[in-house]
């Protein structure tokens, strides 16, 4: 076996090193505060298979690679790499400084936060959150035709809902957020209480019924309200442990944002809540009403601000 030598020993951070020839080694260690520079149009080049790797480790409290000049980069990866660059570890990356990119992306192939060219935030898939809003309830309207009837339990305010007749309903409507994903069902929650105590075994149950309509803007597209509804019902069981009076539920309504016209964002959202009769074979209805205390709809959205 040809004897090891010590290939390159830098002392003095201005010496030049002339790779021209070609240089095979194992490691190169450098003296401590001395780095590797070049200069305009010089780059490392065609370091190993497409497998390897170039590895620098320099002291934690130095600059690992350090690029001067408007002109110079660094560049990674090619055109269908992805990720052409991939920052490891848990700490932070740090950007003294204006980031000026393409697009950025953050997180998991399916999974991210992306930053397009023109600076518009997106989530996609798990990165999306939800957007909790409560709709507008008619209230003057409501009482002052007197149905259905508002009840007042100390502090918490709503109205009591018999099995349906005429005008015994709460209207609610709501503007959709710009947002929402466009994609995703709209979720309606809907906080309600006995007005009384109650048998446990017994139901009742309550119908959403919802239409939206585009904004109607220029003359090329008819918009027309739509006099049909969807209707989504929902009954709910009295267990034993919560049949005393003013036990709460919460009901939830899922609104398809596909039925007939899709809802889009912008959209005015209009809904109707009732209380109708039970069904199956062994329902039984409960004696009392139904309070509606609290209303609120929840939007998966994939942006931070709708698009102007």
């Amino acid at each position: 076996m040809p004897p090891r030598y010590e290939i390159i020993d830098w002392t003095n951070a201005q010496e030049d090193f002339d790779t021209s020839g070609g240089v095979s080694c194992s490691s190169i260690t450098f003296a401590d505060g001395n780095l590797i520079t070049w200069g305009t149009g010089d780059g490392i080049i065609g370091a190993g298979a497409a497998t390897d790797t170039l590895t620098i480790t320099v002291g934690v409290t130095k600059e690992m690679i350090s690029v001067n000049g408007a002109s110079d980069k660094i560049d990674f990866g090619n055109a269908t790499d992805n990720p052409a660059f991939n920052f490891l570890g848990s700490g932070t990356m740090a950007v003294t400084g204006a980031l000026t990119a393409g697009s950025l992306q953050v997180g998991a192939v399916a999974n991210y936060t992306a930053i397009s060219a023109a600076g518009v935030v997106t989530m996609v898939g798990t990165a999306k959150r939800v957007l909790t809003l409560r709709p507008d309830f008619d209230h003057t309207d409501i009482t002052g035709q007197g149905k259905p009837t508002e009840v007042v339990v100390g502090v918490y305010r709503g109205f009591s809902l018999p099995l349906y007749a005429a005008d015994e309903e709460v209207p609610l409507f709501i503007n959709v957020p710009g947002r929402w994903d466009g994609l995703s069902d709209i979720i309606v929650d809907v906080l309600v209480a006995l007005s009384a105590a109650e048998t446990a075994g017994d139901d009742f149950r309550l119908q959403l019924s919802w239409s939206s309509t585009h904004e109607g803007s220029g003359a090329e597209t008819a918009v027309v309200l739509s006099d049909t509804p969807v209707d989504v019902e929902v009954e709910t069981n009295i267990p034993d442990a919560r049949k005393a009076q003013y036990n709460n539920f919460l009901i939830q309504f899922t609104i398809n944002w596909d039925v007939g016209v899709d809802i889009l964002s912008h959209d005015l959202l209009s809904m109707r809540l009732r209380r109708i009769a039970v069904e199956g074979g062994d329902a039984v209805e409960i004696d009392g009403e139904i309070i509606i205390l609290d209303a609120h709809l929840h939007f998966a959205v994939d942006k931070m601000f709708k698009a102007p």
